[in-house]
């Protein structure tokens, strides 16, 4: 080609591509950082425990920018350790804060660190749960039902275990071989044994082993475990319960067992408690009311024998502040003074005597005022003023606490002299929480359910503390073979 051709072909190109250029492809100019959102923006750790952070980038339409990367820093790298990943580990108790940053643009997630301890305690049947201030819950004790939890079976548990699933209950409840919580939101889950429906699941259980969700769409308040039924309350003050319907225990006008909530008739209702086979709540005004089996004059209407699938009204002329239903009586709070009712075969109605049924709500002797009652199997325990706690009724296990076996059907002083916050009460053991947040069991232990790490009985205190880092329970689903070796029930 001669040269001429040549240099018009390249201006011809070169033209070309001048004239193609302002029409070529080029990338979208790189969008500006708006806000960076942590979440959670704020959490309580102990030592030990790890909780992973996320980071949102965002521009300035609200749009998430995925690509943009973060850095992390904390501002107490003594508390608080923190990975390129987000992941925060506590180190030591104190507050402190991690910053998530990038492109000018920062958030922060403000952390506390402290020492893991005990909100307040359920004890059951032969378990026993307990709330940790990290919004956890732990349990301890016979296993054979899954009732503590954990993600399998087994046949003691004899410290502490974390619970499985996600439940972080604001509120626990320990009946005779299941468990319940509430959830902040309202969501009422349950987990052990199912035999009569009283995880409240419907037909199709799932892992009784974890907690799952209740059935209904109600909201949830409180709960209450019974010996083979639960029951709760709404945030409107209904009570809805279900389970073991044999003796009307459910309160819906039938004897027939319920696999989800059914309402009870009456209310509003401000607190409730489920026995072994009845259930009492307190009503606006200070009226009591009670339904279920009336064996054993349970009811306190001053009738014995059958059953009332309704609440009935408790006879008392004084206004009743709270009720506590145990295995085969109860015992009621009004104004500081302590009445109670039921089977007083071991002298668990406190009213100096035993081997007699009381009919109608009796006052306890010897004691006044009080500021709180827990009625177990065949024994009571209450708080005075000054927080001291007295026990009374059975105590061949070591119930009472006091040091000794031997019975008492008034009350006795619990040993130790230390003050309480709460106090539950078993089928034979009992638990309290001191001020300092420290869980103190007596009682029965064979099963573990002291919570000490030993299998044996212990009629005087001793202390139950949270484990300072916790394993991640069994993946659900899993159900193991009862631990060779372990006592048997």
């Amino acid at each position: 080609m001669p040269e001429t051709h040549r240099l018009t072909l390249s201006a011809a190109l070169l033209a070309l591509v001048a004239c193609e250029a302002p029409f070529r492809s080029t990338a979208p100019p790189t969008a500006s950082v708006a806000s960076v959102t942590v979440a959670p923006d704020s959490a309580v750790l102990v030592p030990g425990d790890s909780l992973t952070l996320t980071a949102t980038v965002r521009d300035s339409t609200g749009a998430v920018l995925p690509d943009r990367a973060v850095s992390w820093t904390t501002t107490a790298p003594a508390l608080l350790a923190v990975t390129s990943a987000g992941t925060v580990t506590a180190v030591a108790a104190g507050n402190g804060a991690i910053v998530a940053a990038t492109v000018g643009r920062a958030d922060t997630a403000y952390i506390d660190v402290v020492e893991r301890v005990f909100l307040d305690v359920a004890t059951g049947g032969l378990h026993t749960c307990a709330r940790t201030n990290d919004a956890r819950a732990f349990c301890w004790g016979f296993n054979l039902y899954g009732q503590d939890g954990i993600g399998l079976i087994s046949f003691v548990e004899a410290a502490p275990a974390p619970v499985g699933g996600d439940l972080r209950p604001a509120t626990l409840a320990a009946g005779a071989d299941h468990s319940c919580g509430i959830a902040p939101d309202g969501t009422a889950s349950c987990w052990g044994r199912n035999d009569r429906s009283q995880l409240g699941r419907g037909t199709d259980p799932g892992d009784p082993t974890l907690p799952r969700p209740v059935l209904g769409t109600a909201r949830f308040t409180s709960i209450a475990a019974g010996e083979s039924h639960s029951c709760a309350l709404d945030d409107r003050g209904s009570a809805w319960c279900w389970g073991d319907n044999a003796e009307g225990q459910l309160g819906d006008s039938q004897t027939t067992a319920r696999s989800s909530p059914a309402t009870v008739a009456g209310g509003p209702f401000a607190q409730l408690s489920a026995g072994a086979a009845f259930t009492c709540a307190v009503a606006g005004g200070g009226a009591a009311w009670c339904w279920g089996t009336n064996a054993h004059a349970e009811l306190g209407d001053s009738t014995l024998g059958g059953l009332r699938a309704y609440p009935r009204p408790v006879r008392t002329a004084v206004p009743i502040e709270w009720v506590s239903a145990g295995a085969r009586h109860a015992c009621a709070l009004s104004a500081g003074s302590l009445l109670c009712w039921g089977d007083n075969r071991a002298g668990q109605t406190g009213t100096g005597s035993s081997d007699t049924t009381v009919l109608a709500p009796t006052p306890v002797a010897a004691v006044a005022p009080l500021t709180a009652v827990a009625a177990g199997g065949r024994h009571t325990c209450a708080l005075l003023a000054d927080s001291t706690a007295v026990c009374w009724g059975a105590n061949d296990r070591g119930q009472l606490g006091d040091g000794t076996m031997a019975p008492h059907s008034l009350p006795a002083a619990v040993a130790g002299g230390r003050r309480y916050r709460s106090v539950s009460a078993g089928r034979d053991h009992t638990c309290a929480v001191t001020s300092a947040r420290v869980v103190y069991c007596w009682g029965a232990g064979t099963e573990g359910q002291l919570g000490s790490g030993m299998t044996a009985d212990s009629p005087v205190p001793g202390a139950t503390r949270p484990p300072a880092h916790v394993t991640t329970p069994p993946a659900p689903g899993r159900l193991a073979t009862p631990r060779r070796g372990s006592r048997p029930p």
